[in-house]
């Protein structure tokens, strides 16, 4: 397939979306019942016909009908807060079995010693993972396709550029201020709904294993590498352990995927060449698919450059 097709294909929306009836109800008709199964969840207490009106990590804002998601960090339990969302209104909450076994020892279910024996208490191994597997069904559950980038910077303005150019025809979701981890990443897609076409999703990372893992959870159509710099050095040591962490994208991504990489990026191109993930190079370098050249930096007024695919050029301002 010509790289052009490729990419305009791969932003198109795929024949096999879900039907309407197969994609999740929404918040606000979708019930505990029809979450349990993606996170692997067994209610303690409550009704499973139980309607949520959406989804919280934090007791402070959780709203009436809300579902409280209860997540470990370093310096806060959510467990500690549940009968404070609880008080605040929500239908339910999400928490670790280890929670459960503190709370309501024995083999008798919460509903008899639970404070609020009408709300679902739902119990998952590990609350963190649960919610990325949630968010993963949500999103495979409707028809968009997903923009995922990274890279050791420029991750928000690329992202901020490439939602604003898709949202001038379509409805596009992106992630908000610094929602680009395993907890806002998931939140972020969890706000997908039916009028959504794309998402464009940053993704950060502070150890090895994060892009992997915000990849199977976003599962992009195109993936975005921009560079390999400097940051982002926690247990990875040196640029091409940086290389490694962020080319995570490439080994996770799905064979009908398309990467876009930094061609002028060497310690990223060393690590890109080891995977056969369709790709698209840009850059200064005349070995790039899409190139800048005539590049003139204009001061307060910009930068105006040529900007050249396929044999074509436009000239661009910005």
């Amino acid at each position: 397939m010509h790289k052009e097709a490729q990419v305009t294909s791969n932003l198109e929306k795929p024949v096999s979306s879900p039907d309407e009836e197969d994609m999740p109800a929404g918040w606000g008709n979708i019930t505990v019942k029809e979450i349990l199964d993606p996170i692997n969840g067994v209610l303690i207490s409550g009704v499973p016909e139980t309607v949520l009106t959406g989804i919280s990590t934090d007791s402070r804002t959780i709203g009436k009908g809300d579902l409280f998601w209860a997540l470990n960090g370093d310096t806060y339990d959510g467990h500690d807060f549940v009968q404070k969302a609880l008080e605040k209104g929500a239908r339910g909450v999400v928490v670790a079995g280890r929670w459960v076994e503190s709370e309501f020892p024995g083999k008798d279910s919460g509903a008899n010693r639970s404070a609020f024996p009408d709300r679902a208490i739902i119990s998952v191994e590990d609350t963190l993972k649960a919610l990325g597997d949630l968010a993963a069904w949500w999103c495979r559950g409707h028809r968009v396709k997903v923009v995922g980038i990274t890279g050791s910077s420029g991750k928000t303005t690329t992202k901020e550029m490439t939602a604003g150019i898709l949202e001038l025809g379509q409805r596009t979701l992106k992630n908000r201020g610094n929602f680009n981890n395993l907890i806002g990443l998931p939140l972020t897609l969890l706000q997908l709904d039916r009028a959504h076409e794309f998402a464009v999703l940053e993704m950060g990372m502070n150890h090895p294993g994060e892009i992997a893992r915000l990849t199977d959870i976003a599962d992009p159509d195109v993936g975005v590498i921009l560079n390999v710099g400097m940051a982002h050095l926690e247990g990875v040591s040196d640029l091409d352990g940086v290389a490694r962490a962020k080319t995570e994208m490439m080994e996770r991504m799905s064979s009908e995927g398309l990467m876009i990489l930094n061609g002028d990026d060497a310690p990223l191109m060393r690590r890109a060449a080891l995977f056969s993930t369709p790709r698209l190079t840009f850059g200064l370098g005349e070995g790039n698919d899409v190139r800048a050249t005539s590049i003139e930096n204009e001061g307060p007024e910009g930068t105006r450059f040529s900007l050249e695919y396929c044999g074509a050029a436009w000239p661009v301002r910005i």
